[in-house]
């Protein structure tokens, strides 16, 4: 398991900025998009249904205030790993085994910090037809994020509107 800062999220709320980024498997897009407050979406395909996390600053009003001076984060690595496999087991089918690959910790806002999870599903790829003759492998991770007040941003689910490539 790597532990990593995973998803730079700071950006300049008071410009319109938008950062778009793609991971080596294709199925992950991150985008920050500031201005009228800082908010970060990341969108990722889990077998065949597309999910966003969605971060604004809002999320963070409750948020206790924590810097780097102020020695080691609000909540320790393992219980943030707790937290974050307890709740993937809610979006994730009961058949699959799940290993968590990093945990990054960013700061979202001034002093407000948001921990990333990674999760990857074990064993054998899922291939599924799309059309005849065209097959696809499903998503096959998964990320939650945790808040240090020990509260997940929930994944909004959504199918995909077009399942064809």
């Amino acid at each position: 398991m790597a532990i990593a800062l995973a998803f730079p999220l700071v950006a300049n709320s008071q410009t319109k900025t938008t950062q778009s980024t793609e991971t080596t498997s294709g199925n992950t897009q991150n985008k920050t998009v500031t201005g009228g407050g800082h908010t970060f979406q990341q969108v990722f395909d889990y077998n065949g249904t597309i999910y966003e996390n969605t971060l604004h600053e809002s999320d963070f009003s409750d948020v206790p205030l924590w810097s780097v001076e102020n020695g080691e984060p609000p909540l320790p690595i393992s219980k943030v790993i707790g937290i974050a496999s307890s709740n993937l087991k809610r979006f994730v089918s009961k058949d699959d085994k799940w290993k968590v690959t990093s945990v990054g910790f960013s700061e979202f806002v001034e002093n407000k910090w948001v921990f990333s999870v990674s999760f990857k599903r074990s064993g054998e790829k899922k291939i599924v037809q799309v059309a005849p003759g065209e097959y696809r492998q499903l998503g096959d991770e998964f990320y939650i994020f945790v808040k240090t007040d020990g509260v997940i941003i929930e994944p909004k689910a959504r199918p995909k509107e077009n399942q064809q490539k």
